[in-house]
């Protein structure tokens, strides 16, 4: 009877052993846990309830402001997409009003459908004791053509590829003719841009810029006149000086 007590004992002992040294580690690790914890931990663990719910309000508060900043920004940055709009039409604007005054002034080339006249002295002497007047083109014949082209409706004129504009001046220097500060020898060939059928029959109406023409053209000057689909017309590139003209601003 007491070898089977004292091994029913022996058992039990081998049971409570493994035990004890699980606690004793579970303790061990619940310590170190609670020292970490301690360091590093929760930094509102020690804080009463009343307060916490305090500081969660503060922090509700504050990132509502924040919501607020980030939504007053965003509609401060949504103004300032609608200026640039604004402002790149207006950019846009401008820059059309200023092309369209450069076109106007023939300060860039352009191109499209018109008619070029090219006139050239007669080849003809004139008969001893006669003018020679009407054998050579002169600047009032070119001044006459420049003007028929402008009231028929053209947009660019150059001669020789001098570009006419409102200030340019043709006149006679010897046998030459003077346009824009540049002299010109014949032939002259007129480039006009414009609607070409319109050009041609008005330089060619009766009573027109060719019947001005008729007594030089029975003398051999030559005149010939043809339309084009397609003309380019070069800028003037000559000097644009206001010496007594100033802008009225008064006036605007």
């Amino acid at each position: 009877m007491e070898e089977k007590k004292d091994n029913k004992t022996e058992r039990n002992n081998h049971w409570q052993i493994p035990v004890t040294i699980a606690f004793i580690l579970l303790g061990i690790l619940i310590v170190i846990q609670f020292r970490i914890q301690q360091k590093e931990g929760f930094p509102y663990s020690s804080v009463p309830v009343a307060k916490l719910a305090s500081i969660i309000n503060e922090l509700e508060v504050e990132r509502n402001k924040l919501q607020a900043e980030v939504q007053a920004q965003r509609e401060r940055l949504n103004r300032y997409d609608e200026v640039t709009a604004e402002d790149q039409h207006l950019l846009k604007t401008l820059r059309e009003q200023f092309l369209k005054a450069k076109l106007e002034a023939g300060l860039i080339p352009v191109r499209g459908e018109g008619i070029i006249i090219i006139l050239q002295d007669s080849l003809s002497k004139p008969p001893v004791n006669e003018d020679s007047y009407f054998f050579i083109v002169h600047d009032v014949d070119l001044r006459s053509l420049i003007t028929e082209l402008w009231s028929a409706g053209a947009e660019a004129i150059a001669i020789n590829e001098q570009r006419a504009i409102a200030t340019t001046s043709i006149r006679c220097v010897g046998p030459s003719i003077l346009v824009n500060t540049n002299r010109l020898l014949p032939p002259y060939e007129i480039k006009a841009i414009g609607p070409a059928e319109k050009l041609e029959a008005a330089l060619r109406m009766t009573g027109g810029y060719m019947d001005s023409m008729a007594l030089s053209i029975r003398n051999g000057v030559s005149i010939e006149i043809k339309q084009y689909r397609d003309i380019r017309i070069p800028a003037y590139n000559g000097p644009l000086v206001f010496e007594y003209a100033s802008p009225d601003k008064e006036g605007e």
